[in-house]
């Protein structure tokens, strides 16, 4: 239903910073990027912190970045050309949780470049009061098998855009496996692993996923 030529995506237990919209049209308008977004500030039961984003600084995010640390949830500020948006295919809609990150992860694997403001540009309240109940974050109330399977579709959808040695590829893995470590997930876990290669990969991926299994029995 957007119809302006960039989207600034708002979640429901956030705020804007009064002045932040202003900011990203200034950069939308002045360079050459694709998408955005910013620092965030954090309220916990009425403690306030800033969330400090490490090898960011002000301006395009560039290449030599690890993408670990240039993936954005949507509550971070998250800014997008309406045009972008609508090339790359939008949000994966069986995405309940991670749709974000897979979002981002073909946003870079096509080659678009980021903006990142280190001033907050939202305040996000964590187990806010409804009134008659504390509301939960949507990643700590979703189903662990669904979430373990959300890690894995991502994982799964973006492989083929990084190399099978890229640590891209290692990293969006390896978190697919914690998910489906910590959770349980065992079908689609196997199924994870038997696809891979080469064999090194496979057998790397499950002294990981059996380290992951090992933890959370202990827990």
């Amino acid at each position: 239903a957007a119809r302006s030529d960039v989207i600034l995506f708002l979640d429901d237990d956030d705020t804007l910073v009064a002045d932040y919209a202003a900011r990203v049209l200034a950069v939308a308008e002045s360079e050459s990027v694709s998408f955005g977004f910013s620092a965030k500030t954090v309220v916990t039961q009425d403690v306030s912190k800033d969330i400090i984003r490490k090898r960011l600084h002000s301006g395009v995010i560039g290449p030599d970045v690890p993408l670990e640390f240039k993936t954005a949830a949507f509550s971070a500020g998250f800014w997008i050309r309406r045009e972008v948006f609508q090339s790359v295919g939008q949000i994966e809609t069986d995405q309940v949780n991670d749709e974000d990150t897979d979002l981002c992860c073909r946003l870079y694997g096509k080659g678009h470049r980021a903006w990142f403001d280190p001033t907050p540009g939202c305040v996000i309240y964590h187990d806010y009061e409804t009134g008659d109940v504390t509301a939960p974050q949507l990643p700590r109330s979703t189903e662990p098998a669904e979430m373990a399977a959300c890690y894995m579709r991502t994982y799964q959808r973006n492989e083929a855009y990084f190399g099978w040695t890229a640590p891209v590829r290692w990293f969006l893995l390896r978190r697919a496996l914690r998910a489906a470590g910590n959770t349980g997930a065992d079908a689609g876990a196997h199924e994870l692993l038997d696809g891979l290669r080469p064999v090194s990969r496979r057998m790397i991926s499950w002294m990981f996923l059996q380290m992951k299994w090992t933890g959370a029995k202990l827990r």
